[in-house]
């Protein structure tokens, strides 16, 4: 059941929890948002508690007119610890998913409940980006999520929901800067296998 929480290269909305899925395995995915942005990522995991992703994108792709393509890809990289009730993880992430990279993060978490998993954390790109968030079961195959961090001295909150099928196959639905006065919507596809 715990699957459901752990599925999508470690990652909430836009920010990393610590959760880093086991030795061999792979996710493939695709995010569409605003502006007909797309990002396409792939991460694997070639040892325990290490994953490496590598992403790229753009705007204006899904859609009409010129689309213009990230300069350069992202890079995602993570290694962490778990315990019997936290876990903790550093890393970096260079891709844009919001307004700005997070760049370097630490990220603490733990676990309540199978239904129950909370998270803080920090990163920092040219300024430090506080962040936290919380994972809620609410059927045997959906989450919501949840995240809020400060953004040049705003605060921003992102939800969503996420469902799993055969335990390979994510679709999560997500609503960005979700106080502001035109909320963002996002879809993510994800697929997860071993080698």
């Amino acid at each position: 059941m715990l699957f459901i929480f752990l599925f999508n290269l470690g990652y909430s909305v836009d920010l990393p929890t610590t959760y880093i899925s086991s030795r061999g395995s792979y996710t493939t995915e695709f995010r569409i948002s605003e502006k007909g942005k797309l990002i396409g990522s792939i991460g694997i995991v070639p040892i325990n508690n290490f994953v490496f992703g590598l992403s790229y994108g753009g705007e204006g792709i899904i859609g009409s007119g010129t689309p213009k393509y990230n300069s350069s890809p992202g890079i995602q990289a993570k290694c962490g610890f778990a315990g019997p009730k936290f876990s903790m993880a550093i890393g970096y992430d260079s891709e844009t998913y919001g307004t700005s990279p997070l760049g370097v993060y630490g990220v603490l978490g733990g676990d309540l409940s199978w239904k129950l998993i909370p998270y803080i954390g920090v990163g920092y790109h040219d300024y430090t980006k506080p962040f936290c968030g919380l994972e809620i079961g609410v059927l045997p195959s959906a989450i919501l999520v949840m995240e809020g961090y400060l953004e040049e001295g705003n605060f921003l909150f992102n939800g969503g929901i996420r469902w799993i099928f055969e335990q390979q196959i994510m679709i999560e639905f997500d609503f960005k800067d979700v106080f502001s006065h035109q909320p963002i919507r996002a879809l993510k596809f994800s697929y997860m296998g071993y080698i």
